[in-house]
């Protein structure tokens, strides 16, 4: 959510990733799409955003080729990474 990570922010939706570009087997797919079924915001072209979990009609079968492209308009937080100490061998003693 924008608004848990931005100071000034008001914006309490489950943002996922920005769109800005998609298209089944070479045909473009634009924002509001029929096909864009479920898991996506209101259109704000030339994006949409996804709640995360975006769902895609594809009526081309089985396989098919998809092309996605996104903008990096949010930061998001990673978990920390701890360091830990692995133990080294025992110092051999001198002969």
């Amino acid at each position: 959510m924008p608004a848990e990570i931005l100071l000034d922010g008001a914006d309490r939706r489950s943002l996922g990733v920005a769109v800005t570009h998609l298209a089944l087997d070479g045909q473009a797919i634009p924002p509001g799409d029929r096909r864009r079924i479920a898991g996506w915001h209101a259109p704000e072209p030339p994006l949409q955003w996804t709640d995360g979990a975006a769902i895609l009609d594809c009526e081309a079968g089985p396989s098919c080729l998809l092309d996605v492209a996104v903008a990096p308009l949010l930061l998001y937080w990673l978990p920390q990474v701890i360091p830990t100490r692995v133990p080294l061998p025992a110092a051999r003693a001198a002969a």
